[in-house]
């Protein structure tokens, strides 16, 4: 495996991470945590770009959320479940649980 491999499986596993970190602490947050940006929302606000997924009809079906990009790209994307990673030539997803993509969906539907 080469480094940028493992650089990438890294970055990816990291934003999984922090997404089940701040999804965990959802109900749990103090002033402190919103005064310092470290909530679920406040976390995937901080994305890049959100790329809306719709259905013919034009109505929502998820979001893809630029989370990284320059050395690795990274997307999570809630159509797919997965958070996707790419660096070169090399590819790396993970799945993306069910639980937290229906709460990014929530969010960025009511925004929709």
């Amino acid at each position: 495996m080469t480094k940028d491999k493992e650089r990438l499986i890294k970055a990816v596993e990291s934003v999984n991470d922090t997404l089940r970190k701040y999804y965990d602490n959802i109900g749990n947050e103090t002033e402190e945590d919103y005064k310092n940006g470290e909530t679920f929302t406040s976390y995937i606000n901080d994305m890049l770009d959100v790329k809306y997924i719709l259905n013919r009809d034009k109505s929502f079906n998820g979001v893809q959320l630029l989370a990284a990009f320059g050395g690795s790209t990274i997307w999570i994307d809630t159509s797919d479940m997965e958070i996707k990673g790419y660096w070169g030539i090399d590819r790396y997803y993970c799945r993306l649980d069910g639980d937290i993509a229906d709460e990014i969906d929530m969010y960025f539907e009511e925004i929709f």
